[in-house]
């Protein structure tokens, strides 16, 4: 990536999804790639066909590290996918990492921000059925009994992640935790 970069390659060109290197560096956890993309004028903010920056890609993908290169850099913490999810909501449901979600809080994350869903932070922690995130949100003042557009509580939410159904007995820990 050094020599390609010293020989002038577009570090923004896309490829068919609308990813860029510096995407790819965030979804594989490539800290030093990444630094040496942002480095090199990478657009931190550049969005996939998805709408996806590498932030969400980073949060979703649980790159703390990667997380908070990209908040030094500027990338913007509340930037809305086209399901408009921020990185917060998608890192509450796709990872079980409270230190991310409290980094993002920390940077100024919406905790009280919805996704196309109208979901909130502590019910994505419930569709994935995370319980250290369910724990930390609701520590970080998420309100439990909260609604979305459909009625749906987080207790309603848990386990019904885009991903399937999840673990039963996580699914039962957290139910127990709400």
């Amino acid at each position: 990536v050094r020599l390609l970069i010293q020989v002038g390659a577009d570090v923004d060109s896309l490829d068919e999804d609308g990813w860029a290197a510096l995407h790819f560096a965030s979804s594989n956890g490539r800290i030093n790639i990444a630094r040496m993309l942002v480095d090199a004028g990478a657009i931190v903010n550049a969005c996939d066909h998805n709408g996806m920056t590498p932030l969400h890609v980073a949060a979703e993908s649980g790159h703390i590290d990667l997380v908070r290169l990209l908040l030094d850099h500027n990338a913007a913490v509340d930037a809305r996918d086209d399901h408009a999810s921020t990185p917060l909501l998608i890192a509450a449901e796709w990872t079980d990492n409270s230190n991310l979600l409290s980094l993002l809080i920390a940077r100024g994350a919406g905790i009280r921000a919805r996704d196309g869903d109208d979901d909130d932070a502590l019910q994505c922690a419930a569709l994935g059925s995370r319980e250290n995130n369910v724990r930390f949100l609701l520590s970080a003042g998420s309100p439990p009994r909260t609604r979305n557009a459909q009625g749906l509580t987080p207790i309603d939410r848990i386990g019904q992640s885009r991903s399937g159904p999840g673990d039963p007995a996580a699914n039962e820990r957290v139910r127990q935790i709400l």
